[in-house]
């Protein structure tokens, strides 16, 4: 696969905007300043609320700006219509399709619409996200948000799998409830939002050859494989469930085993070419940890994704699709990179904190 994986690849660099530009060449009158989320008779409306987030996001030009304020009751519903359909779906979904894939996003609601511009939008095309949409990124309700609305809007297009940050413990660490807060969220919508995470699934399997997960494999994972994955409830009702959806969320790949490590469970190459040999498996393919170019495929058996570009304004990465064609065993990668400005001297000029970082 190490061939294919890059044979076609389409990189692009997407110039930083300039700030009061960007506003004023995108003003739009959907942004509606009561919430980005308007009723439309008894039902909620789907593509408003897209368009809205989509629209927020491509303005946004600093840290200090104001934030969507969301509408408590449609939002609610929202989030649990889409648990609904992800509770509906197996813990590993079983696709056969062409699929692109995007890796880790962390609240970088730019990277995301980028990715989608240049990949293609559902229902043409269908896309299978490895899990961590919140995060530190400047945007990282409308991130988790625009992908649950989607999935509502396109279930069968739209697959979302569980990372590390589907967590509540995470969420909160990474001050997603404060931030909920200053949206006009409640006890009630932080509730929904947990609910509706614990139902995404945990894996996909293209094609009976590709294991999509978000960080990878560990000790249970390697003893039972995957007919016991297939088992694992939503929450977790055993030890082995909750041990196997813990690997599922935050096993990391090393090159050596480690004797003291931080508790995450973590796996080597040799592990991989193992797991894939017992399960019948060609690939895994996961995300979890930041790579560079955003595809790297290290080792032999295993791909990396990563899809949030310019990493917290502090890494140079590109983030990237990997579009997959199980059925030809075809791959190609989309990827871009932020272009930084030309640099002036910080006696004339100190350059702000990005809008992803965390620089105050």
């Amino acid at each position: 696969m190490r061939e294919t994986a890059s044979s076609a690849t389409n990189t692009n660099k997407i110039p930083k905007r300039d700030g009061k530009a960007a506003a004023n060449a995108t003003e739009s009158k959907n942004v509606q300043k009561e919430g980005v989320f308007p009723l439309t008779g008894s039902m909620y409306d789907i593509e408003a609320f897209v368009r809205n987030i989509w629209n927020w996001i491509f303005q946004f030009t600093n840290r200090e700006g104001s934030v969507p304020q969301y509408d408590q009751e449609p939002l609610i519903r929202l989030l649990q219509d889409a648990g609904k359909i992800m509770r509906a779906e197996p813990t590993v979904i079983d696709l056969k399709e062409k699929v692109s894939i995007m890796g880790d996003l962390h609240g970088h609601g730019d990277s995301l619409v980028t990715l989608f511009c240049l990949g293609g939008f559902p229902p043409k095309e269908r896309y299978v996200f490895l899990g961590n949409y919140s995060g530190h990124g400047f945007a990282p309700q409308e991130t988790l948000f625009l992908l649950i609305a989607l999935k509502v809007k396109y279930p069968n297009h739209i697959y979302l799998l569980r990372g590390s940050s589907e967590d509540s413990e995470v969420l909160e660490a990474q001050g997603f409830i404060t931030e909920l807060e200053k949206r006009g969220g409640t006890k009630k919508v932080w509730d929904a939002v947990q609910t509706c995470l614990q139902s995404m699934p945990l894996a996909a399997i293209l094609n009976d050859n590709f294991l999509c997960i978000h960080g990878g494999i560990g000790p249970q994972l390697m003893k039972y494989g995957i007919t016991r994955l297939r088992n694992v409830c939503r929450p977790p009702r055993s030890s082995v469930d909750t041990a196997m959806t813990m690997e599922c969320q935050w096993a990391s790949y090393r090159f050596r085993e480690l004797t003291k490590g931080d508790g995450s469970p973590i796996f080597v190459e040799a592990d991989v070419n193992k797991f894939c040999k017992d399960n019948n498996l060609r690939m895994i393919i996961r995300s979890r940890q930041v790579v560079s170019n955003g595809v790297l495929n290290l080792p032999e058996r295993m791909l990396t994704v990563w899809s949030a570009a310019s990493y917290l304004d502090v890494f140079h990465n590109a983030g990237a699709i990997l579009k997959l064609n199980p059925l030809i065993n075809t791959a190609s990668i989309i990827r871009y990179k932020v272009v930084e400005e030309e640099p002036r001297s910080l006696d004339d000029f100190r350059p702000p904190g990005g809008r992803n970082s965390r620089a105050t």
